[in-house]
């Protein structure tokens, strides 16, 4: 990772992204890196979303337009969490206090209950719409802290659209 600067001083970042299976070149010119300057340091996992260009020679530069951080990815992109109560639970006050816990989590996650009524019959609930939690680690910690499951669904790791409509 090495910090530049383009003739006019503007700051932008040359930086080699590399995982079990090799690496590639990546450039995050200064509109970029001041939105995620942050982020952008040696040995931070991340996803790099942006544009591939092969060079004549073959060499691959990827251009960022967009990047998340790794740590709880799979949590935050999450469409929906499946809180699984544990069958020998007394559901009323498991559900107060899971409830408690979901409203300091406010966001765009719906919320699904796995849950064993009479004869041990496993029911899936989907409490009110707008009951929805922002997907974190600290979430699931606090979840299964309750002695519940937590399983994270329909995670989609496609990049959003970017400004100029692509992906």
């Amino acid at each position: 990772f090495q910090v530049r600067t383009t003739k006019k001083g503007a700051r932008f970042a040359l930086m080699r992204l590399e995982d079990e299976a090799g690496g590639i070149k990546c450039v995050a010119w200064p509109e970029v890196f001041s939105k995620y300057e942050k982020l952008l340091r040696d040995e931070l996992a991340v996803l790099v979303y942006g544009n591939l260009e092969i060079a004549e020679d073959g060499s691959t530069t990827v251009f960022v337009e967009d990047l998340t951080q790794l740590d709880d990815v799979i949590q935050r992109k999450a469409k929906a969490v499946i809180v699984g109560l544990p069958e020998e639970s007394e559901p009323e006050s498991l559900l107060e206090k899971l409830f408690k816990l979901f409203d300091g989590h406010r966001g765009d996650c719906e919320v699904l209950l796995d849950m064993y009524i009479e004869g041990g019959v496993l029911v899936r609930v989907r409490p009110h719409t707008t009951l929805r939690v922002k997907g974190s680690h600290e979430l699931e910690d606090a979840i299964r802290s309750y002695g519940c499951k937590v399983e994270w669904a329909n995670v989609s790791l496609e990049p959003k659209a970017l400004s100029n409509g692509s992906y």
